[in-house]
């Protein structure tokens, strides 16, 4: 009863305050967040099969994952990339182990001979497609017009936010006196506007 309680207060509590609390080990809090993201772990943990690792060794490395995204998630950029932050850490863990499963288990199987001149890896298909490159390449050039139809206050926003190194909105918003709030529901309705505007 006394979990279900503390699941409920949790629930209520903002994430960034949540992730605050786990960060000083506060352990109702970093559970709370290994279950939040329970479920891609285990979607995760079912679709690779990697030798010496069963589902359940595969379910405690993405709990791992978890528990370092949360030590390492820098609280400046606020609540808003949380999310994106931990599901990232979660899946490049996965990419990274399955990596590195092929690279000791099977490293030279690709460059079996099949023939006196032909190798197993000559006969894969090409992953390359011009169609969706041409595709990205338009995408990009219609972004890049999209970009420079902004006011400069507009331009400035997205720029602090996401086009410049070391730098986010949180860290724009303190060096310039700025409201935080304001200008992240600002920034959300410039996103909605740029996206309807790349769809049509």
């Amino acid at each position: 009863m006394n979990n279900y309680n503390n699941e409920i207060k949790l629930n209520s509590k903002r994430l960034l305050d949540i992730i605050l609390d786990a960060k000083n080990k506060d352990s109702d809090s970093i559970l709370f967040l290994i279950n939040k993201y329970k479920p891609l772990i285990i979607k995760y943990s079912i679709s690779y099969i990697l030798k010496n690792y069963d589902k359940e060794d595969l379910i405690q490395i993405g709990i791992i994952a978890v528990i370092k995204a949360i030590e390492k998630y820098d609280i400046s950029h606020g609540e808003y990339f949380i999310d994106c932050y931990i599901i990232n850490s979660i899946k490049n863990t996965y990419r990274n182990l399955a990596r590195a499963n092929i690279k000791y288990q099977s490293e030279s199987s690709l460059n079996i001979s099949v023939d006196e001149d032909i190798d197993i890896q000559s006969l894969l298909p090409d992953d390359y497609n011009l169609e969706n490159d041409i595709i990205k390449t338009m995408q990009h050039v219609d972004l890049k017009n999209l970009l420079k139809s902004l006011t400069l206050e507009e331009y400035t926003l997205i720029k602090e936010a996401y086009l410049t190194e070391n730098s986010n909105l949180y860290k724009y918003c303190i060096t310039n006196n700025l409201n935080y709030h304001k200008k992240r529901r600002e920034l959300i309705a410039l996103l909605s506007k740029l996206k309807i505007k790349l769809s049509k």
